[in-house]
This record gives C-alpha cells, sequence and structure tokens, in this order.
C-alpha cells in the first residue's frame, strides 16, 4: 500500500489545491466525485465547507443528513490531493443502499494503490469512532473498487427476501446476515439463522449454497454488484 498520504479534513487553506482536484474529474468528464460529500454540485468552496463542518458535529449535522467525516488524501511529498473519501457514522434510509462510505482518486493519480491506502486508513478512524463494520456500495462493472474493498478485507453479499423467512443478506467467504429472518430454516441443519454470524464462524456455510437454499423456497435475490462488509479491526 502507498504510505505516501495522509487523510486531512478540509480547510480554507486548502481551496485551490481542491478547486483543481475538482477541476480534473471534471475535465475528464467525471462530473459525480464519490466520497465528496457534494462538492461536485457546490460551486462555492466556501459554501461547501461550511456544510460539511457542520456536518462532522451531531448538533449541527443537516437534518437531512447523518454525522459524516470528510478527508482530502493528502500526498506528503507535495501537498497535492490525490483523492477524496468520507465516513458516514450512521446509516438512514437513504444510505442504507450506498453504504457508509464513499471515495474518489483524481484520474491523473490512478492506479497507485491510494484508494487502497485511503479506505485502510479510513478504518482507523472508523475504529476511533466506534464503528464495527463499514457498508461499501459498488457497481459490479467497477472491479478497480472492489479489488480496493477486498484488498481491505471486505467481503461481498447479496441481498433478498423470501417469503415468511423474511428479508436475508448472504455473505461471500462463508459470512452471512440475516436481519430481520426470524424463523428456524427447514433443511438448514437445524440452525437459527436470526441475527449476525461472526466473522470466521460458520464458515463451512457455502455462500451460493445459502443463496440457492432461499431461492427453493421462493426467495428472490438482489442482482448487480450489491454491498461489501469491510469489518472494522
Amino acid at each position: 500500500m502507498k504510505n505516501d498520504i495522509c487523510l486531512i479534513r478540509p480547510t480554507l487553506e486548502l481551496r485551490e489545491e481542491a478547486l483543481a482536484y475538482r477541476e480534473e474529474h471534471f475535465r475528464h468528464g467525471e462530473n459525480i466525485i464519490y466520497g465528496s460529500e457534494l462538492f461536485d454540485k457546490t460551486e462555492s468552496y466556501e459554501e461547501w465547507l461550511t456544510a460539511v463542518t457542520r456536518n462532522t458535529d451531531p448538533a449541527t449535522v443537516n437534518e437531512n443528513w447523518v454525522v459524516t467525516d470528510t478527508f482530502f488524501a493528502v500526498r506528503k511529498g507535495d501537498g497535492r490531493i490525490v483523492g477524496i473519501i468520507d465516513l458516514r457514522h450512521t446509516l438512514n434510509d437513504f444510505l442504507k443502499d450506498l453504504g457508509n462510505c464513499g471515495y474518489s482518486v483524481r484520474p491523473s493519480e490512478r492506479r497507485k494503490g491510494y484508494a487502497t491506502e485511503m479506505l485502510h486508513q479510513l478504518l482507523r478512524v472508523a475504529k476511533e469512532v466506534g464503528l464495527k463494520e463499514l457498508h461499501i456500495s459498488v457497481e459490479k462493472e467497477n472491479t478497480a473498487s472492489i479489488k480496493v474493498i477486498k484488498k481491505n478485507g471486505g467481503a461481498c453479499f447479496v441481498r433478498g427476501s423470501c417469503g415468511a423467512f423474511g428479508d436475508v443478506a448472504a455473505y461471500d467467504g462463508g459470512r452471512f446476515y440475516c436481519g430481520v429472518l426470524r424463523r428456524r430454516a427447514a433443511g438448514a441443519d437445524g440452525r437459527d439463522f436470526a441475527g449476525h454470524v461472526s466473522v470466521g464462524a460458520e464458515s463451512h456455510i457455502d455462500f451460493y449454497g445459502v443463496v440457492h437454499f432461499f431461492r427453493n423456497y421462493g426467495g428472490a435475490v438482489a442482482a448487480g454488484g450489491g454491498v461489501f462488509l469491510v469489518v472494522v479491526k
């Protein structure tokens, strides 16, 4: 991993570098800057800075948002902003399918390991604020981001529903979570599928087998890239 960057909260002193960073995304036809907390939609840097600063505090966070930390990834050697990343402490109804964080890397600084290191450093912040896991949404075509998440210990799960068995989510790598599943699943060796299964526990359960099991009972499993779970250590 690259270790020549650090995560820095936005400041007024970073204004010119931040605007140059944003403009590079725009020049490459990227009108959405993931993890930027609307920096791509807010023309005034000062207005954006005020908003993201207020959103770090439960007392001043926007009533339609959640407490969020936003960071620029700044290269130590020359002060260049190479990326941006955010951490949403909780998930409201709007964010439950988007996850706890988003991130972007400057087009000219990609394929250098920065995204992996950015997420690695953000996991430290997540631990400091007491989060146990991060949910990160990703499109299935975004193989680069999937690699970044997996390098940081992420495992994919798919969501679905299965009638009387409730809403379910099956994790790759033998981990799974069944959010509202409350009945003992017949044919599942008597195991109660309710609740959260810790990393490592029940590791013999096959991911695709779980998905197939719920489909056999009339369940519908969501398609697409899904959401990755990254455990905060």
